[in-house]
Protein backbone atom coordinates (compact mmCIF):
# COMPACT_ATOMS: atom_id res chain seq x y z
CA UNK A 1 0.00 0.00 0.00
CA UNK A 2 1.23 3.51 -0.82
CA UNK A 3 2.19 5.30 2.42
CA UNK A 4 3.46 8.61 1.02
CA UNK A 5 4.60 10.20 -2.21
CA UNK A 6 6.60 13.29 -3.07
CA UNK A 7 6.80 15.06 -6.44
CA UNK A 8 9.78 17.31 -7.11
CA UNK A 9 11.88 18.76 -9.89
CA UNK A 10 15.67 18.41 -10.05
CA UNK A 11 18.20 19.76 -12.53
CA UNK A 12 20.92 17.10 -12.54
CA UNK A 13 22.56 18.36 -15.78
CA UNK A 14 23.24 14.90 -17.14
CA UNK A 15 25.11 13.76 -14.04
CA UNK A 16 22.24 11.82 -12.50
CA UNK A 17 21.73 11.73 -8.73
CA UNK A 18 22.38 9.63 -5.63
CA UNK A 19 19.68 8.10 -3.41
CA UNK A 20 21.06 7.31 0.04
CA UNK A 21 19.66 5.58 3.10
CA UNK A 22 22.73 6.40 5.20
CA UNK A 23 24.46 9.49 6.51
CA UNK A 24 27.65 8.73 4.55
CA UNK A 25 27.72 8.08 0.81
CA UNK A 26 30.29 8.29 -1.96
CA UNK A 27 30.48 10.43 -5.05
CA UNK A 28 29.07 8.48 -8.01
CA UNK A 29 31.53 6.01 -9.44
CA UNK A 30 31.90 4.70 -12.99
CA UNK A 31 28.96 2.90 -14.56
CA UNK A 32 29.58 -0.82 -14.58
CA UNK A 33 26.85 -1.81 -17.05
CA UNK A 34 23.99 -0.37 -19.07
CA UNK A 35 21.51 -0.20 -16.18
CA UNK A 36 19.97 3.14 -15.20
CA UNK A 37 20.35 2.48 -11.46
CA UNK A 38 23.20 0.75 -9.64
CA UNK A 39 24.33 0.43 -6.06
CA UNK A 40 26.99 2.80 -4.77
CA UNK A 41 28.04 1.07 -1.56
CA UNK A 42 25.55 -0.89 0.55
CA UNK A 43 23.18 1.96 1.41
CA UNK A 44 23.19 4.19 -1.67
CA UNK A 45 22.33 3.96 -5.34
CA UNK A 46 23.27 6.21 -8.19
CA UNK A 47 20.71 6.91 -10.88
CA UNK A 48 21.75 7.82 -14.40
CA UNK A 49 19.85 10.36 -16.49
CA UNK A 50 19.30 9.86 -20.21
CA UNK A 51 19.27 13.56 -21.06
CA UNK A 52 22.06 16.04 -20.41
CA UNK A 53 19.90 19.19 -20.17
CA UNK A 54 16.48 20.08 -18.82
CA UNK A 55 14.56 19.34 -15.67
CA UNK A 56 13.99 15.94 -14.13
CA UNK A 57 10.47 15.41 -12.78
CA UNK A 58 10.92 12.93 -9.94
CA UNK A 59 8.19 11.13 -8.02
CA UNK A 60 9.23 9.13 -4.97
CA UNK A 61 6.74 6.65 -3.52
CA UNK A 62 7.10 4.88 -0.18
CA UNK A 63 5.13 1.63 0.09
CA UNK A 64 4.73 -0.81 2.96
CA UNK A 65 4.36 -3.78 0.56
CA UNK A 66 5.70 -4.40 -2.96
CA UNK A 67 3.81 -2.29 -5.51
CA UNK A 68 2.48 -3.91 -8.65
CA UNK A 69 4.84 -3.74 -11.62
CA UNK A 70 3.76 -0.99 -14.02
CA UNK A 71 3.45 -2.67 -17.41
CA UNK A 72 1.98 0.38 -19.15
CA UNK A 73 3.76 1.97 -22.08
CA UNK A 74 4.27 5.18 -20.09
CA UNK A 75 7.89 4.23 -19.34
CA UNK A 76 10.77 3.91 -21.79
CA UNK A 77 12.90 1.95 -19.33
CA UNK A 78 12.36 0.06 -16.13
CA UNK A 79 11.55 -1.53 -13.91
CA UNK A 80 15.08 -1.79 -12.57
CA UNK A 81 15.53 -2.77 -8.92
CA UNK A 82 18.34 -2.54 -6.40
CA UNK A 83 18.39 -3.56 -2.74
CA UNK A 84 19.84 -1.13 -0.19
CA UNK A 85 20.60 -1.45 3.50
CA UNK A 86 18.52 1.13 5.36
CA UNK A 87 21.10 2.40 7.86
CA UNK A 88 19.21 5.60 8.72
CA UNK A 89 15.53 6.36 9.07
CA UNK A 90 15.40 8.87 6.20
CA UNK A 91 16.14 9.07 2.50
CA UNK A 92 18.67 11.60 1.18
CA UNK A 93 19.03 12.84 -2.40
CA UNK A 94 22.32 14.23 -3.65
CA UNK A 95 23.13 15.79 -7.02
CA UNK A 96 26.71 16.00 -8.36
CA UNK A 97 27.65 19.64 -8.81
CA UNK A 98 31.08 20.85 -9.97
CA UNK A 99 33.02 17.95 -8.46
CA UNK A 100 31.01 17.88 -5.24
CA UNK A 101 27.69 16.45 -4.05
CA UNK A 102 24.90 18.81 -3.11
CA UNK A 103 22.13 17.38 -0.92
CA UNK A 104 18.76 18.39 -2.23
CA UNK A 105 15.23 18.26 -0.90
CA UNK A 106 12.27 20.60 -1.45
CA UNK A 107 11.96 23.21 1.31
CA UNK A 108 8.21 22.65 1.58
CA UNK A 109 8.49 18.87 2.05
CA UNK A 110 9.35 17.12 5.33
CA UNK A 111 12.00 14.38 5.08
CA UNK A 112 10.81 11.05 3.76
CA UNK A 113 10.90 8.96 6.93
CA UNK A 114 11.14 5.23 6.39
CA UNK A 115 8.90 2.85 8.36
CA UNK A 116 10.49 2.19 11.81
CA UNK A 117 10.94 -1.55 11.15
CA UNK A 118 13.04 -0.72 8.06
CA UNK A 119 16.05 0.77 9.91
CA UNK A 120 18.89 -1.73 9.74
CA UNK A 121 16.99 -3.90 7.25
CA UNK A 122 16.78 -4.06 3.49
CA UNK A 123 14.82 -1.73 1.27
CA UNK A 124 14.06 -2.36 -2.38
CA UNK A 125 14.27 0.61 -4.75
CA UNK A 126 12.62 0.36 -8.17
CA UNK A 127 13.21 2.85 -10.99
CA UNK A 128 11.08 3.65 -14.03
CA UNK A 129 11.96 6.42 -16.47
CA UNK A 130 11.28 8.22 -19.72
CA UNK A 131 12.99 11.09 -21.50
CA UNK A 132 11.55 13.67 -23.85
CA UNK A 133 14.54 12.98 -26.12
CA UNK A 134 17.67 10.89 -25.75
CA UNK A 135 19.58 12.81 -28.40
CA UNK A 136 22.65 14.22 -26.66
CA UNK A 137 23.41 17.95 -26.66
CA UNK A 138 20.35 19.27 -28.49
CA UNK A 139 18.28 21.89 -26.65
CA UNK A 140 16.53 21.81 -23.30
CA UNK A 141 14.81 18.46 -22.75
CA UNK A 142 13.12 16.90 -19.79
CA UNK A 143 13.02 13.52 -18.16
CA UNK A 144 10.67 11.78 -15.73
CA UNK A 145 11.60 9.20 -13.08
CA UNK A 146 9.50 7.19 -10.66
CA UNK A 147 11.29 5.70 -7.64
CA UNK A 148 9.31 3.21 -5.57
CA UNK A 149 10.68 2.06 -2.21
CA UNK A 150 9.45 -0.65 0.13
CA UNK A 151 10.81 -2.87 2.92
CA UNK A 152 12.23 -6.12 1.61
CA UNK A 153 12.87 -8.34 4.64
CA UNK A 154 13.61 -11.41 2.51
CA UNK A 155 16.39 -9.77 0.49
CA UNK A 156 19.87 -10.10 1.80
CA UNK A 157 21.56 -6.76 2.36
CA UNK A 158 23.99 -6.07 -0.48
Amino acid sequence: MLLRHINMTLRPLGEGYVVSLAEEYDYPGPWEDDRSIQTNGTSAAQVNCVTDTGDLALRIELHDTPPETDTSRAWQYGPEDVVLCAEDGCLTLAVPCQGDLSEWWPDDEPPLALPPKTAGGSLRVRLYGRADSSEYGIGDRGETHLLQLWPDPEAAAP
